[in-house]
């Protein structure tokens, strides 16, 4: 929820707070029968100024003619009245109301739209016209937001905004109407991205604004790309580009929203053609850089930074393509010195392990630089210094370290899955020397989340099946005693059959090591003998 939201919340929850008031008066009404007639109709002017909803509660008293007096009085009466009018139309945009809906949605589109385009009508007008159009969108039925559409509203939002670029509060409800309009609905987005509206909206940010209305025009472009894409998809580069650039920013908050921006569009395979184009890995690698714009105690930047990443390369369908921008950009290493030089890494940890997964998919090139820059090393240590911290009980945040070590065992545990999939022989081997079997053996033990359980068994299921011959020379007694005991500890009846499973591999896999031991003392028997009887000569 953007600030624009919380403020329509608080206006929404003042005139809720109204209805005390409201009840008060009518029992003062209702007994102000021995009251003079000023007296009386000073109450009663009391009330109408509330411009409260009371006519939707009485409907007797509402019909259709009624309110086509409203809607004339907004556009031919003087100021006072169509204050009035408007006040009182507004409320009935609060809160749901189907008595509302089939009298008046059929004639305030046409209206709102009428107002603001309509250049004697005063301001204060617009902005109790614009509460009702971002109200309308945000709470309404799509149905409504189609039909404002049709009236050609979002081209008189952007006039608003171009004849009004000195009245700040004019443009905050502006935005907030026009963001609200986008959300969710594709015909909105279509009408916005095929006028040429984009290139001025992001002309906007040449203009000298306080730093408030930039995040807010940010979140408008961040709602187009929330959803379904509208059809024409190359006017998507245009906003990948514009999101590009704001990465090159200092306000944290603008390089957040652009990061999140980012994020929405890579949900979008179709797209990711673009973010190679307009060099937006660069300098998402580039914010996570040691000496980049970011503050080395900005966890939360970094976290949306290395989300939004791996949400660029999620869907990517050319692996060659995700090998070459980590080679480029060097994203490997750099994910690496994040965790060697960060105060705090097991705040980004969770982030950088959900990166390493979905690069896994690049192949065997990106996963050879995984295991040579030693970062699974270092992921490992951090878990096992983070849980006996815990252990010890000298943390301040207990609570909070517990959570960032669930997620990071969650996504190591799949990440693991994944690598020791694509792993060769070779790699095989030194994803066990880093440490591979320990941290499984510890998952297994410490862990009854199945979340994290399935993919660690599922993991060592492909140790024992796939890789036999590799794992011989590391699948040491110790090893294998303390993972058997970690399976046998848990009594869940959904995973006590690949558990099962796991055990009788781990026999096959030591009856092969048995095997290949007595062949080894055979062999060095034979030699011996050959030896002696060569010796007899």
């Amino acid at each position: 929820m953007n600030n624009f939201q919380r403020k329509l919340k608080r206006r929404q929850q003042r005139y809720k707070n109204k209805t005390s008031r409201i009840q008060a008066i009518d029992r003062r009404i209702n007994k102000s029968q021995s009251f003079s007639r000023t007296r009386r109709d000073e109450i009663l002017s009391r009330k109408r100024n509330l411009n409260f909803n009371n006519v939707c509660k009485e409907p007797t008293i509402c019909n259709k003619n009624e309110i086509k007096n409203y809607v004339r009085q907004i556009i031919d009466g003087c100021q006072n009245e169509q204050q009035f009018a408007i006040g009182l139309l507004k409320e009935f945009t609060y809160g749901p109301n189907p008595y509302f809906s089939d009298l008046i949605f059929h004639h305030v589109p046409e209206l709102l739209n009428e107002i603001l385009g309509n250049k004697e009508i005063a301001q204060v007008i617009k902005i109790d016209a614009l509460w009702m159009v971002a109200n309308f969108s945000c709470s309404a039925s799509l149905l409504i937001t189609k039909e404002m559409i049709k009236t050609g509203i979002i081209l008189t939002l952007l006039n608003l905004l171009s004849c009004n670029k000195n009245d700040h509060e004019i443009i905050e409800i502006t935005l907030l109407a026009l963001g609200n309009l986008l959300q969710d609905c594709n015909d909105s987005k279509n009408e916005f991205l095929t006028n040429g509206s984009l290139g001025f909206l992001l002309n906007l940010y040449t203009i000298d604004y306080p730093a408030k209305i930039y995040q807010d025009i940010t979140w408008v472009l961040t709602t187009l790309c929330q959803g379904a894409l509208c059809n024409k998809l190359e006017t998507y580069s245009t906003l990948i580009e514009a999101f590009t650039q704001l990465l090159k920013e200092k306000d944290r908050h603008l390089l957040r929203i652009a990061c999140s921006g980012l994020a929405g569009l890579g949900d979008h395979k179709e797209l990711f053609s673009y973010f190679c184009t307009t060099n937006t890995f660069e300098h998402l690698a580039n914010l996570l850089q040691s000496n980049g714009q970011l503050s080395n105690k900005d966890y939360k930047t970094k976290q949306i930074t290395l989300f939004t990443i791996s949400q660029l390369i999620k869907n990517c369908s050319k692996n060659s393509t995700i090998t070459h921008v980590f080679e480029k950009y060097e994203i490997i290493q750099t994910l690496s010195d994040q965790i060697k030089n960060s105060n705090r890494p097991s705040l980004i940890v969770p982030d950088i392990i959900l990166v390493l997964k979905r690069a896994t998919q690049g192949g065997s090139k990106i996963i050879q630089d995984i295991l040579s820059s030693r970062i699974l090393t270092r992921i490992f240590q951090l878990l096992q210094q983070q849980q006996e911290a815990i252990q010890q009980q000298n943390l301040k945040f207990k609570s909070k370290t517990l959570s960032n070590i669930k997620h990071m065992q969650h996504e190591l545990s799949w990440m693991l899955f994944r690598l020791s999939s694509h792993c060769d022989q070779n790699q095989f081997s030194s994803l066990i020397e880093q440490g591979a079997f320990q941290i499984i053996s510890q998952l297994l033990k410490e862990i009854h989340d199945l979340s994290i359980l399935k993919p660690t068994l599922k993991t060592i299921n492909h140790f024992l099946i796939s890789e036999i011959f590799p794992i011989l020379d590391f699948l040491d007694e110790t090893n294998s005693l303390k993972i058997i005991e970690a399976l046998t500890h848990h009594q869940n009846n959904k995973i006590t059959h690949l558990s099962t499973d796991i055990i009788d591999n781990f026999f096959i896999c030591h009856s092969l090591v048995y095997e290949k031991e007595i062949e080894k003392e055979n062999t060095l028997i034979e030699q011996q003998q050959r030896q002696q009887f060569h010796s007899l000569f």
